[in-house]
């Protein structure tokens, strides 16, 4: 018992100490606290006075001095980057020169290729025009042969009605061209047997050229009368053709033809004109036959003269 009594005291004296441990420690803190608490008002009041006033004007010429750096630096630097601008300039220059002279080269050689090409181009061109020519002149030629082939066979079918109607007619062509036609009448006698020339001038105006006479032999081959021979006519009558023949070659001579598409109309007339005038003659040919002794009979002293 004893032994619990003492040891509950030395347990309410730990804690005594304790709480007077406890207390002092406190004080001390307190204290402490009051003591730091001047020491940086002190500090503080300090700070204020004099540091910060020297930072601050520290800190102005810091900053001028950092700006008057770099305005040196400016300046020792923009030669420098002027000299390295140029020099990247002129690296700059010396590689594009290059690909100038790179490019000029290849310019050349497609200045070469061009010219080339325009003189195949131009070759091809003239090749086309060569074909082109030969191909129309094929297409001419072609249409040239189909025309010939065509006026081959009308000119055959017009030669085949022109033999099987010419016994009809008692003229013949003797010549033909593209400015003149001539033809000849072999009438029943010497006296009616006339010639005549059309020529067609450049404006196609016609001019016709007609007589009449024994015809040369070299017309008289034209002809053919199936054998028969020209009637030689009373002298009478024979003064009575020339008379009108030479009338009507007058006649003709001073017609006007304005084109000639007139021509066959021309002829017509003369054919016309000339079968008339010796159906005419036939007439008084048979009438002097029956009147023998009529006043028309030359005289005797006619004859003899």
């Amino acid at each position: 018992r004893s032994k619990e009594v003492s040891g509950n005291g030395q347990c309410d004296l730990k804690n005594q100490a304790r709480l007077v441990l406890q207390s002092s420690n406190k004080l001390q803190l307190a204290e402490w606290g009051e003591w730091l608490t001047d020491v940086t008002a002190v500090y503080n009041d300090e700070l204020s006075n004099a540091i910060l006033h020297e930072i601050q004007r520290d800190k102005t010429d810091i900053s001028e001095k950092t700006s008057l750096v770099d305005q040196n630096r400016e300046q020792i630097a923009l030669p420098l980057l002027i000299k390295s601008a140029r020099r990247a300039t002129k690296r700059n220059f010396n590689c594009t020169k290059g690909e100038v002279l790179s490019c000029k080269d290849e310019v050349l050689e497609l200045e070469a290729q061009v010219k080339e090409a325009e003189s195949q181009l131009e070759t091809a061109r003239t090749m086309h025009g060569r074909i082109h020519g030969i191909a129309k002149s094929n297409e001419k030629l072609e249409t040239l042969r189909k025309d010939e082939k065509d006026r081959a066979q009308t000119t055959d079918s017009s030669y085949y009605k022109f033999f099987s109607v010419e016994r009809l007619h008692n003229w013949v062509l003797t010549g033909s061209s593209d400015s003149s036609i001539s033809l000849v009448f072999r009438g029943v006698s010497v006296e009616t047997s006339i010639q005549l020339s059309f020529c067609i001038s450049s404006t196609l105006t016609v001019s016709l050229s007609a007589k009449f006479d024994r015809l040369p032999r070299s017309m008289s081959s034209f002809l053919s009368l199936g054998g028969a021979s020209q009637t030689r006519f009373h002298p009478a009558v024979s003064g009575f053709l020339k008379a009108k023949m030479n009338l009507l070659c007058r006649d003709m001579k001073n017609g006007h033809m304005s084109n000639p598409t007139e021509i066959p109309s021309m002829i017509h007339f003369a054919e016309l004109r000339v079968a008339r005038i010796e159906e005419v003659a036939k007439e008084i040919e048979a009438i002097l036959g029956r009147c023998k002794n009529s006043f028309l009979q030359p005289s005797e002293s006619h004859k003899e003269g």
